[in-house]
């Protein structure tokens, strides 16, 4: 499946919506748009996988290639991304991905995204972040280029990051 050049005011390619279920495999989200808000190629707010994807070259104010939303009062949200590449995604914050849910990278790729502000490849507050097995690499901000742990413009506080045999260098 290709997702390409969209635009849209949030969710420029993918919006899974409180409470849905996702899985995108062997899939490319590239040349997406969100404006003036977040999520430029996937947002996520449900329960999510994404296998073998290419998310890449989206643009957003919060999280150019993904948008993983955080939690709603009832419903559970969850990200893996696995075996898959983001890479030369744009965004003020977070340009890889923005995180505010639960989020797992495995053998995955974040490369080459830009923040202008914040989390050039990850940026995350508030959850839990288990990397495994993945590169992190020429990201750049100036703050928190490969990754960044934190509240950003007062929002926010820094959540609980895991990661192991992983490379995050060059950023």
């Amino acid at each position: 499946v290709i997702v390409a050049d969209n635009t849209a005011w949030q969710a420029g390619g993918i919006d899974n919506a409180y409470g849905a279920v996702l899985t995108i495999e062997s899939s490319q989200i590239i040349g997406n748009r969100a404006e003036p808000y977040d999520a430029g190629g996937l947002a996520n707010f449900g329960q999510a996988r994404v296998i073998s994807t290419t998310i890449a070259a989206n643009s957003a104010r919060v999280g150019g290639g993904v948008d993983n939303g955080g939690s709603s009062c009832c419903l559970p949200v969850a990200l893996s991304i696995e075996a898959s590449t983001v890479a030369a995604n744009t965004a003020t914050y977070g340009g890889g991905i923005a995180n505010r849910g639960p989020l797992t990278l495995l053998n995955t790729t974040i490369s080459g995204n830009a923040a202008t502000k914040v989390g050039g490849g990850v940026l995350t507050t508030v959850a839990a972040v288990d990397v495994r097995s993945t590169t992190i690499t020429a990201n750049s901000s100036p703050l928190g280029a490969g990754i960044h742990n934190g509240a950003y413009e007062g929002l926010g506080v820094p959540g609980t990051v895991s990661i192991r045999d992983t490379i995050v260098a060059g950023n």
